[in-house]
């Protein structure tokens, strides 16, 4: 797995493949073909949230479908977006992008105040943050590359949560997105052994509010 590190003699008899992540597109292809195949009622849509949660990963996208069509095998509509959430656990882009409000207007109370809302609703803060993660970054995509050129990051957004992603990227600056993004990442792995979950949060939301 490491060919940089292989002698040139051994390289030399060896036959070299080079694996990548799968496309989004490419995924959503191989899933439509497994769920005509399997008879599988499921929105392309839906689809589309399965092959962007696995993460290049043919294999995971498969296994998602998988319980999918196991968990809703009696149903007599097509599975949804709401359906996928549900089961998966994921979290909401409006939850997410509200919190950011709050962060670039530097309402340090309400951005408290919402992460314990939601813990308290049950949300897995956990999958919170890894939403949260996921979303700053488009935001950062889109502001180096231009609004134009990030449609291929935006997928499963709808028309009006593009429009205020996009309307969210001019209110930072690349700067300010790099640090925040990093506190979060710290946060994310300092929840894992905080007694209070929601602690490292807080205390990301107090030093982004002092530096947005």
């Amino acid at each position: 797995t490491e060919a940089h590190k292989m002698i040139p003699t051994i390289i030399s008899r060896c036959q070299r493949f080079d694996f990548k992540r799968l496309t989004i597109s490419e995924i959503v292809e191989k899933l439509e073909k497994i769920a005509k195949k399997e008879g599988i009622k499921i929105q392309k849509n839906g689809l589309e949230l399965i092959a962007s949660n696995s993460e290049g990963a043919i294999r995971d996208a498969e296994g998602l479908l998988s319980q999918l069509s196991t968990f809703y095998k009696d149903s007599q509509k097509d599975i949804s977006i709401e359906d996928i959430k549900s089961l998966l656990g994921l979290i909401e882009i409006s939850i997410v992008s509200s919190f950011v409000d709050f962060l670039y207007e530097k309402k340090m109370s309400d951005s408290i105040n919402y992460i314990n809302e939601i813990n308290n609703k049950g949300l897995d803060l956990e999958e919170f943050t890894k939403s949260l993660i996921n979303y700053l970054r488009k935001i950062l995509v889109t502001k180096i590359i231009g609004e134009e050129s990030s449609n291929q990051y935006l997928v499963n957004l709808t028309k009006e949560e593009v429009k205020h992603l996009q309307e969210q990227a001019k209110s930072f600056t690349n700067e300010e997105l790099r640090n925040i993004l990093n506190i979060f990442l710290e946060a994310q792995n300092k929840m894992k052994y905080s007694p209070i979950p929601q602690l490292p949060l807080e205390l990301g939301v107090v030093e982004i509010c002092g530096i947005v």
